[in-house]
């Protein structure tokens, strides 16, 4: 049910993030040439375009339990997994603002605040599932509805949390609006330089969105032990999605230079450190596969499964 709800949930965001992820070039280029205007006009669009986006996001998830029924999906799954999406959805908008916040401080390189705030809700959003998911503390045992509030939880103070940690940079360009910022015709520019951006990783996500909705189809035992097998992919997968994020900014950061050499450095040095990485952890996926799997559940035949499906996640690591 979690495996299907958070497949529902990532598949709707993914088109957002990747819309917001405009930012990186905007704020770079505009960090890179010293152009501060250019730096506020850019987040205060991020923002407006964070919550204009919310709306259509919000409307797609609703009719989540008749989706996913007709997408032949457990029965029993099915409205719990509603359950969670429902439960997440309050956590859409903080999450996008966040995105834009997070991408603002990249383009700054003033990565320690991301970092520690991260961190710090990744233990919160532990320490919550524990507790309402198996109800301690006083709190009910909510199971699944319980780990959607976490998230839901955790996202709002990921949001306030990253504008607490480095409020003197990030302040500054939210305290004032800037009436250049809610001009449509530049709002429109930056949903035209993100929407590709969104489209492509919205694609990626469908196709392993579709396998998810296949391995549903199958079985239970299916499903669980792809969720294994995609959620260590998609762990391994963060490193060079940073390297990605550290490349966006070094070339942006060079363009807004009008540096060509220095963008050709940048982009090399990327693809270097984000290809090595993962032929590591392809030759891991393929040495380790049924270790690797046991760290997620004692079930016998998730582990197997899981065992036989990761040396071909280790192949399309690379």
């Amino acid at each position: 049910a979690v495996a299907l709800g958070n497949l529902a949930v990532l598949t709707v965001s993914a088109f957002a993030i990747g819309l917001l992820l405009a930012l990186d070039p905007l704020v770079a280029q505009a960090v890179g040439a010293h152009d501060e205007l250019a730096v506020r006009r850019a987040v205060q669009r991020g923002l407006l375009l964070a919550a204009l986006i919310t709306v259509p996001a919000t409307l797609l998830l609703l009719p989540v339990e008749p989706i996913l029924t007709l997408l032949r999906q457990p029965q029993g799954a099915v409205p719990i997994a509603a359950g969670y999406v429902y439960r997440s959805l309050p956590g859409l908008l903080p999450f996008f603002g966040f995105v834009v916040l997070r991408q603002t401080l990249q383009a700054h390189e003033r990565m320690r605040p991301i970092v520690i705030v991260i961190i710090a809700a990744n233990l919160l959003n532990l320490g919550l599932d524990i507790v309402l998911v198996f109800g301690l503390l006083g709190a009910p045992a909510m199971g699944v509805f319980g780990s959607a509030w976490a998230t839901t939880v955790c996202r709002f103070v990921l949001f306030a949390g990253v504008l607490a940690a480095d409020h003197r940079e990030l302040l500054p360009l939210l305290s004032r609006v800037d009436p250049e910022a809610l001009r449509l015709e530049p709002l429109l520019a930056m949903a035209r330089l993100g929407a590709p951006i969104g489209i492509q990783i919205q694609l990626e996500l469908a196709a392993f969105g579709v396998i998810g909705l296949l391995m549903g189809g199958l079985g239970t035992i299916e499903m669980a032990a792809h969720q294994v097998a995609i959620n260590l992919a998609s762990l391994t997968f963060m490193v060079p999605l940073g390297v990605a994020s550290a490349s966006a900014v070094r070339v942006g950061h060079a363009v807004g230079r009008a540096d060509g050499p220095a963008v050709r450095r940048a982009a090399a040095a990327g693809l270097a450190c984000g290809a090595g990485f993962m032929a590591a952890t392809a030759l891991l996926f393929l040495a380790l596969p049924g270790a690797l799997a046991g760290a997620y559940t004692t079930d016998a035949a998730v582990v197997a499964m899981a065992a036989a499906l990761l040396p071909i996640a280790g192949v399309f690591q690379i």
